[in-house]
């Protein structure tokens, strides 16, 4: 990843701080697997800091091209509806800013694997 990208690691966002903590830790996981030299962790509500906060910032420090990961299983309204809304008022807000979003999870080999392995852990 060159240095003017930007990874925005995008959750649900918890009323729990442990539950935004770990997502913070898989964040920051995340941003290592991909060489992200400019990383941050956002979150659509209930914890700090929001989308826009993390990519006016990562704009600020020189990113020119941000991608952002959302950290959700399905298809739903979020990922349809407010992450497309709030990223198109982002490109408005930052024109000659390269904004992508990832796909979510969903049905990814590596969450069949997760959910494989949090079964077996299980039923030993």
């Amino acid at each position: 990843m060159t240095t003017d990208t930007a990874l925005v690691v995008l959750a649900h966002g918890s009323r729990s701080a442990g539950a935004n903590e770990t997502v913070r830790l898989v964040g920051e996981r995340v941003a290592r697997a991909v060489g992200a030299d400019t990383a941050a962790v956002a979150f659509l509500q209930q914890a700090d800091p929001s989308l826009a906060d993390a990519v006016d910032r990562a704009v600020r420090a020189g990113a020119r091209r941000i991608v952002v990961v959302p950290l959700m299983l399905w298809p739903g309204g979020h990922v349809l509806d407010d992450v497309p809304r709030e990223v198109r008022r982002l490109r408005d807000r930052h024109p000659g800013v390269t904004i992508r979003v990832a796909a979510p999870l969903g049905d990814h080999p590596g969450v069949v694997a997760a959910a494989a392995d949090r079964a077996k852990e299980a039923m030993e």
